[in-house]
């Protein structure tokens, strides 16, 4: 962990850095959650753990992450309907209803479309933003 690098071609990296980011949180190593989350934050998202990463998001309350995430559905929503994780959301209306109106924005703005970033992603005005927070199950 001290003087280390993280993990960058193994199957799981996503997982493992979500794991690491907890225990960086837990132990207060600031240096090693600013480098996990600086790397979740690049290029790891993919249809398979966009959702997964919207959940740790917001467990963390980690805005900018879960924006990224929701930009990467939005531009992405036909992949990632069709993975499994997909079946996750399936019990949480909050996230869903951030998903579909996320989607209905992007659709419904030209100067927009095609074009999803984080300053995209920002709350419509006259949306309530859902930031609440997840079952313990998750």
């Amino acid at each position: 962990i001290y003087g280390a690098s993280l993990p960058t071609d193994t199957k799981n990296q996503v997982e493992i850095l979500m794991k690491l980011h907890r225990a960086a949180d837990k132990y207060q190593i600031s240096s090693l959650k600013k480098q996990v989350e600086e790397r979740l934050e690049t290029s790891l998202l993919t249809a398979e753990n966009a959702i997964e990463i919207v959940f740790y998001a917001i467990e963390k309350k980690h805005t900018k992450l879960k924006d990224l995430a929701m930009a990467f559905f939005t531009q992405h929503a036909g992949e990632v309907v069709m993975s499994p994780s997909y079946l996750k959301i399936k019990d949480s209306p909050a996230i869903m209803q951030q998903f579909i109106e996320a989607r209905i924005w992007k659709d419904n703005n030209p100067r927009k479309r095609g074009k999803v970033n984080e300053v995209d992603m920002k709350q419509p005005r006259g949306l309530p933003r859902l930031d609440h927070e997840l079952p313990a199950a998750i």
